[in-house]
């Protein structure tokens, strides 16, 4: 079998008394692992970077998640593993010592010391992340409405801080549902973070859901933009706006036209549209994006009928008000987006 956890892929073996136990949704192997002594050891899962282990407090039963760099035998390599996770402790630390109460869709960080020289310690999220490869999903458009939500209000406060992501996409948002039923997400993976705009020796991301300007190893805020609207459309329509022989191919219409066929608000579609510029200055920021959703609480626009010169078919009304969507919403702050452009991926 195999899962995602944050940027890698992990494979497992089921073993039936963990099965039995029912301590996580997915079952699997445990094999050696040190981890403090007053924690057992649930389930290990190994990935490209690093090991991710789920372990439970012996006296109190709490769960948690400790991550550490995986070991390499070439040592460039391994030593690119330990700074992503001292990387990703500072950012986390860093975080919630500039803010009185950690953002609820930004996964806990329990120490703020590396556990015995090695370990980050995380709040466990325990239904996965919202990789549709990795988590079978069956979300309604209310669900992707707060999922959006959540997370951009998770991206606009990183920004705020200062920090760039650089790796915004499903797999790293985890997600678990809450007393009321509600889905609640948790923004994960800081090991590319940053805390400066700068220009960087190489690509940093994930190829499909990154900026244009990511392939030209330029940092930014407008980069996570991108990226946040990306994996958000990407979750509620399986559209991405890369073509398989990597080239950024123009999608509106085909994003437009699947948001419409499950439902999806025509100006909640026009607001992803607006992060899809070209040009980085002409995107909205994740405070925009968070701001305009919450003005939006029923999602809903001007039927535009007095438009029409005649009562308009069904097909004649729909387009029209994908259009009207679509033009209102991809300005932002008075600035016309640019139509996305054929962009060749030199890393690909």
């Amino acid at each position: 079998g195999a899962l995602q956890v944050g940027t890698h892929h992990l494979t497992w073996t089921r073993q039936p008394e963990l099965a039995r136990e029912g301590e996580c949704d997915n079952s699997f192997s445990v094999t050696s692992s040190r981890v403090p002594s007053k924690f057992r050891v649930v389930a290990i899962f190994r990935g490209g970077m690093s090991e991710v282990v789920l372990a439970k407090q012996s006296r109190s039963g709490s769960p948690y998640i400790f991550k550490r760099a995986k070991n390499s035998e070439h040592l460039a390599q391994k030593k690119s593993f330990q700074a992503a996770i001292v990387n990703e402790l500072r950012i986390l630390k860093s975080l919630q010592q500039q803010s009185e109460s950690t953002h609820p869709n930004i996964v806990r960080l329990i120490s703020d010391e590396l556990v015995d020289g090695e370990w980050i310690m995380l709040e466990y999220v325990p239904d996965g992340s919202l990789d549709k490869e990795c988590t079978p999903l069956n979300l309604s458009p209310p669900d992707i409405l707060s999922i959006a939500l959540q997370s951009i209000s998770a991206v606009a406060f990183l920004h705020d801080k200062g920090v760039i992501h650089r790796d915004i996409k499903p797999h790293n948002i985890l997600y678990f549902h809450g007393d009321d039923g509600e889905i609640v997400v948790k923004l994960t993976d800081f090991g590319l973070a940053t805390t400066s705009s700068q220009d960087c020796a190489r690509f940093a991301g994930t190829q499909k859901y990154a900026a244009p300007e990511a392939f030209q190893n330029r940092v930014s805020a407008e980069s996570d933009v991108w990226s946040w609207a990306c994996g958000i459309a990407h979750l509620a329509t399986g559209v991405l706006p890369y073509s398989g022989d990597c080239k950024l191919v123009p999608y509106s219409d085909e994003l437009r036209d699947a948001g419409l066929a499950i439902g999806l608000p025509l100006n909640f579609v026009g607001l992803l549209l607006s992060c899809f510029a070209n040009d980085p200055r002409q995107r909205p920021t994740a405070r925009d994006l968070k701001e305009r959703l919450l003005r939006l609480p029923m999602f809903e626009i001007d039927d535009g009928i007095h438009d029409f010169e005649e009562q308009p078919t069904e097909e004649e009304y729909q387009r029209h008000l994908i259009d009207e969507a679509t033009t209102a919403l991809v300005t932002t702050a008075g600035r016309n987006v640019a139509p996305l452009g054929v962009v060749h991926l030199p890393h690909c």
